[in-house]
């Protein structure tokens, strides 16, 4: 196959649709994966049939990760451009009051599930020359945080493994990269928002312009942590300039100010 390709987990919505979209027309060959078959079926037609697959996957179910890239290598002769880390769930709520299996659940699908279906697609990275790794992170990788401590233990995870798989994979000539936005308008932050007592005037980003960000960082293989928005990045400016103290006393004033407005 000529074409350029990527595969999608978690296509179905937000920001995998978003990305999906933009890269089918930009010419990309485009597989679609996620847990809900239906979403990716609509959205299949939308793109086109020959310009895309479709592939029902759990990312935590291993045997339906190798079906999924085993087929879209059938379709792609065995190459993959990019592979595009996507899927991933959140939970608010304090570490106590949420349930034990959420905690795992936010392990194995934002964590466990990226391994997985990288470690299954390596050969045909391997296979494509300039590929490229790409996974959703997050600016909570950048400092933990008391509302969100798994979610954000599990992209301070993700980032870990980016940099850790870039310095490994330069040897099959493989790019590693990471999109590390804020708050984004999606469907999972909306449906956390209430309990997050977050005010809309801090989701400043939507999911068109983490696609934007995932196009350049494919085609920008000189960084490895892509900072979108103005939040992430003063974030990460403040870690680097505030002494510990200092910035930790600004997450538990804002941790606590929203606990009391709860109660």
């Amino acid at each position: 196959m000529d074409q350029d390709t990527i595969f999608i987990t978690g296509a179905g919505q937000g920001i995998g649709k978003a990305t999906a979209l933009l890269f089918a027309r930009r010419g990309w060959y485009v597989g679609l994966s996620d847990v809900n078959l239906q979403a990716v079926e609509a959205l299949a037609e939308e793109i086109g049939p020959e310009q895309c697959s479709v592939h029902r996957m759990d990312v935590r179910d291993v045997e339906q990760v190798q079906q999924a890239l085993t087929a879209f290598g059938q379709r792609t002769g065995q190459r993959m451009k990019v592979l595009f880390n996507n899927a991933g769930i959140l939970f608010p709520g304090g570490f106590e009051r949420m349930p034990l299996q959420q905690h795992h659940a936010l392990v194995d699908i934002n964590f466990t599930g990226l391994i997985n279906v990288t470690h299954i697609a390596l050969p045909m990275l391997k296979n494509t020359p300039g590929s490229t790794v790409l996974s959703m992170c997050s600016a909570s990788a950048t400092y933990g945080n008391p509302e969100l401590t798994t979610y954000a233990a599990t992209k301070s995870a993700v980032k870990s493994l980016t940099e850790g798989w870039n310095l490994l994979f330069q040897k099959h000539g493989i790019h590693v990269a990471d999109l590390l936005p804020a708050y984004v308008r999606t469907g999972m932050v909306a449906a956390a928002k209430d309990e997050m007592q977050l005010p809309e005037r801090d989701v400043k980003l939507n999911a068109d312009d983490i696609a934007k960000a995932a196009w350049k960082a494919v085609h920008d293989r000189r960084r490895m942590h892509h900072y979108i928005g103005f939040d992430s990045n003063l974030f990460r400016f403040c870690k680097w300039l505030l002494p510990r103290p200092v910035l930790e006393g600004i997450l538990k004033a804002s941790f606590y100010k929203k606990a009391m407005a709860k109660n």
